[in-house]
């Protein structure tokens, strides 16, 4: 449930897109026609923000769901979970820091002040490092390093040596 409200202090309409959401089993899809139908109005568009807030609920109580694109919302498995998650949020990350750094080349960087020029390199390196930490490579030298480590995650330093060490 939500740590930073109480039940009382949630809106109606995303507890019962809360409440859903709870009911979902491993790999069913509810309907954006149903949550729709639930709140009597369109999840898509003016309860966007309720259907966002109750799935940020839910995971708190262990169920992780995606979008399946024009249908619905999807519990996933916990092995789906694991299996996505990661590898689609740091292709996302990826794409983002290319992306930033190509907006970033793009001004004209003499007609800067010096601080703005500093910001602008500081910036760029540290897209540029997020951009190679964020390769499938880096993550199987760390996924190695993990399977000795006695299924535990790994303090950054040890991390970042991973990615030191290529």
């Amino acid at each position: 449930m939500n740590v930073n409200k109480s039940i009382a202090e949630i809106s109606a309409d995303t507890r019962l897109l809360y409440q859903r959401l709870l009911k979902l089993r491993y790999d069913e899809v509810v309907t954006y026609d149903e949550l729709s139908r639930i709140l009597g109005r369109d999840v898509r568009k003016s309860s966007r923000s309720n259907l966002t807030s109750a799935r940020k609920m839910a995971i708190q109580d262990g169920i992780v769901t995606d979008a399946v694109r024009k249908v619905g919302i999807k519990r996933l498995t916990d092995e789906r979970t694991v299996e996505c998650t990661g590898t689609v949020m740091r292709k996302r990350i990826r794409r983002a820091c290319h992306r930033s750094a190509h907006r970033l080349t793009a001004v004209r960087f003499d007609n800067l002040s010096d601080n703005l020029k500093q910001i602008h390199n500081a910036e760029l390196s540290q897209l540029g490092a997020l951009a190679e930490f964020s390769k499938d490579k880096v993550t199987k030298r760390i996924r190695s390093m993990v399977g000795s480590a006695e299924n535990e995650q790994l303090a950054i330093a040890q991390t970042l040596d991973a990615w030191k060490s290529e």
